[in-house]
Order: C-alpha cells, then structure tokens, then sequence
C-alpha cells in the first residue's frame, strides 16, 4: 500500500487552491500547476484570507505564513508530477480537457502514483478508460469549500484497484475529513444521486400541480428539518445549468458504460424533470447568479419561507421515492445505510440522515403506502414508485 506523503494538485480555482490548503494545513508539502497565473494569484489570495479567520478563531495553532511556505508553485506539470505520491486533478468539469490533462501526467508519474479526480458528476471509468495506469485511478470528490466540508467521496472506477480504494481511504482521516466510498460509477456517484432524487420528485410534484414551490421548500426545512428547500438549493448550487449541462452527454455516457444508469425509474423521473430544466434554460432562470431561478431574487434580500405554507404538504410525497432508491443504491451494492447517512449530514448539513429520520417517524408500511399512492396518480412514472424489494423486505 503507498504512504502518501508527497501531494500534487493541478488546477488553482477555488477547489483546487481549498484542497491544496487543507493539506498544508496538516503539514503535508503540496505542489500546485495551473496554466494561469491569474487563477494562481486569486488562489492564494483566497488562501491567505481563510488562514486569517481560521487563526482569529483560534483554529490555527501556527503562523498563517507557515501554512503558505508548504505550498510550492510550479512552472510545468512535470515538475508538478514528479515524484508525487497522488495527484489530485481539479481543473475545468470538462471530460475531453480532464482526460488530455490525465495521458499528460502519465508521462511523468511513477508506477506507485496515484492519480485522482475531483469531478462531481463525470464517470470515474471514462475518464480512467484511456489511461495505461488505470488500476492506480479513481474519483476523490470534495465538497466545497474544502477547508469547511468535512465530505470526501472515493468512487470507484470499473477498473480501480481494491488497494487504490483502501489508500485512498486512510487519506482523509488523517486530515480531519470523513470519507465514504462509492463502490459503483453511477451518475451522481452518491450524495448528488440523492440530492436528485429529492429533485426530481419535488420538480414532478410541482409540474404536475401537487404543490407549489414555496409549498415543497416549506415542507423540506420545517418538517424534515432541512437547512434549505430543495428548489432553493438548486437556484443558489446553479443546479439548473448543471443538470442541463450534463444531459448533452446523458445518452453518451449511458452508452459508454452500462453501470451510468442502473434504475429505468430514476432515469424515467429524470427525463420528466428535464423538461422544465429545459425551459427554465430557455428563459434564463439559473438560479441567484441570474436573478431568478424557481424564486425571483432582489438585491441585498434574503429568501423568506413561511413555516406555515408547508402545513398542506405530505411530507411522505417527497421523501418515500427518496428513501425508496437508498434502498436500491444499498441493495446493488453502490454503499451502505451508515454512508447515506453520513453523504447527506456532511455533504448537505442535513441535521439528520435519511434513515435516522425514517426509522424515528416512519414504518416501512408507510413507505410503501406512500409509494403505491404516488404510483397510482402518476402512473406514467410506476417504475420511479415501485418498492424496492429491500424495502419490502424490511430490513
């Protein structure tokens, strides 16, 4: 197994330069490469500024500057890569210029290099499918910003070795994070998976005039407990323009690699959901950097959701289908309760997982009550409503 000591990180936006400074931060040397030097300036700018406020709230027990002296700005990628342990690639989410960049570095790197991606939604085995050194590659997901995020996904590509896993693993517990692997590259790979499902049930509840929108958030935050509604998240994480972006390589993706898409169900709720993802493009509702999303923003105000519009709101409409495709992802061996748990808690600063929260409220005879309901309203969308068979099961 490699002991990991020496880091490369290429790219210097705001993951980049994040991951780079959490492992400075815990005294590990860290070479940086980007083409740009403005985004090396930005980074490191962005760098100082959180090594100040970590060190007026007392979480820094050295010099911000000592932190700084650990990260090592490089003038080319073979200087970048040589002698690196593990390389962790955090440029543009853009597959064509992630794998040129990943042939790039295997010029450059040795037989015991581990090569990573911090991609949040590209299929781990297509990006390794090009490469000789596949076996030593795999997705290392951070969530941002990654001096805060305590989340780090590990997914496993089709050709990513159990070693590279077991590594790559002990990694981010020696730097205070929680790591949780994905055993299986299906779209979304976990936490996004979940966050979508939610999404996609929420948008077909809206579309299909179950409830309005501030109706489906007010239920989220003051029912389930939610630090934002799920149609409000997507306006402030851009989630319109990246779902969007995604569906141009949707059937490309699925055709490359059968595991992309595993459940008709889901899949089925997805394309639903496309449709008004589609329109809201077309009339330029991204969300807060627009302006306008599902909510209409002005300046300088905050959202403001009444406790009181929720009232109406079955929360089991919205949270059955979610719970029902955790337990798919569990039954096909994608991950485990405690990790779905865990993906929602520290990846969306959920006060309670999914299973805690239904084990505390629901039976599973609820579950699958809700379930068949929602099938008989939308009975074009069964499949997204049919109970799992571990579901049913009861386990």
């Amino acid at each position: 197994m490699t002991n990991i000591q020496r880091i490369s990180v290429i790219g210097f936006g705001i993951m980049g330069s994040g991951i780079a400074q959490v492992f400075a931060m815990n005294r590990y040397e860290v070479n940086v490469f980007d083409t740009s030097e403005e985004s090396i300036n930005r980074g490191i700018g962005n760098i100082k500024w959180s090594l100040e406020k970590f060190k007026e709230k007392g979480q820094l027990n050295e010099d911000p500057s000592n932190v700084l002296s650990r990260i090592r700005i490089v003038k080319n990628l073979a200087d970048a890569c040589k002698d690196a342990d593990l390389i962790i690639e955090a440029v543009i989410e853009n597959a064509d210029i992630k794998i040129k960049l990943f042939r790039e570095i295997e010029k450059y790197v040795s037989n015991n290099t581990i090569i990573v991606s911090n991609t949040s939604s590209i299929p781990i085995t297509y990006l390794q499918d090009s490469l000789n050194k596949k076996s030593r590659f795999a997705g290392f997901h951070w969530f941002n910003p990654p001096p805060l995020m305590k989340l780090i996904e590990i997914i496993k590509g089709k050709f990513t070795a159990e070693e590279t896993i077991k590594t790559l693993y002990d990694l981010p517990i020696k730097i205070g994070k929680e790591p949780i692997v994905v055993n299986r590259d299906i779209r979304g790979f976990l936490t996004t998976r979940l966050i979508r499902t939610l999404r996609y049930q929420a948008i077909i509840l809206y579309i299909r005039n179950f409830y309005n929108i501030p109706e489906i958030d007010s239920a989220l935050i003051y029912k389930l407990g939610l630090p934002m509604g799920i149609f409000y998240l997507t306006d402030f994480t851009g989630g319109i323009q990246i779902e969007y972006d995604e569906s141009k390589t949707y059937e490309k993706m699925k055709k490359f690699s059968p595991d992309f898409e595993p459940n008709i169900g889901f899949e089925k709720a997805y394309m639903e959901s496309l449709k008004l993802i589609e329109k809201m493009i077309q009339e330029g509702k991204l969300g807060i950097k627009t302006d306008k999303g599902f909510y209409t923003y002005s300046s300088g105000r905050k959202l403001e959701i009444p406790k009181e519009l929720g009232e109406k709101v079955d929360l089991l409409d919205l949270i059955s289908p979610l719970i029902n495709h955790a337990y798919f992802l569990i039954r096909i061996g994608v991950t485990d309760e405690n990790s779905i748990d865990k993906s929602l808690k520290l990846g969306f600063n959920w006060k309670q997982g999914l299973f805690e929260f239904y084990r505390k409220n629901y039976s599973k005879e609820e579950i699958i009550r809700s379930l068949e309901k929602l099938s008989q309203k939308i009975p074009d969308l069964k499949e997204f409503y049919t109970p799992d068979e571990l579901l049913v099961k009861g386990r």
